[in-house]
């Protein structure tokens, strides 16, 4: 997802308060909408955040309140975007605005969402940089 973080705290909660009336109105006879497979999902045991964190990725460029929320979120599913050559990039300062972000995170936290998630995501392992002659 691009569009920054910050709306996917407030989407987690809003999502849980309505699995909870939709509950209330199954057990009472109401049919839940088939949507695409959800016929016989279990509204009692449905976790809203497992299934988020299972299969939703979000990216962010300059979200200051989206990495406020990150333990909301779940470090495991953000990456850092750069957005370029696209005129919301915060290009040619990138690097420098991204640490300005995520700067006071742990050393591990910073890693996935620079990097780490993105290969899990793509499941890729990057090149080994070539040894330069004379080095």
């Amino acid at each position: 997802s691009e569009g920054e973080i910050g709306w996917m705290p407030y989407y987690l909660e809003r999502a849980e308060q309505v699995l909870d009336k939709q509950r209330y109105w199954v057990k009472r006879g109401a049919t839940f909408m088939d949507h695409g497979g959800s016929k016989g999902v279990d509204l009692d045991t449905l976790d809203v955040r497992a299934t988020f964190r299972e299969h939703i990725f979000g990216c962010f460029i300059e979200d200051h309140h989206g990495i406020a929320s990150l333990a909301e979120i779940g470090e495991d599913n953000i990456m850092c975007e750069t957005d370029y050559p696209h005129s919301d990039s915060t290009w040619p300062n990138c690097i420098q605005t991204v640490k300005g972000i995520i700067g006071h995170l742990p050393e591990e936290t910073q890693y996935k969402l620079l990097r780490g998630n993105a290969e899990r995501l793509y499941r890729f392992t990057p090149a080994t940089p070539p040894v330069l002659a004379g080095a």
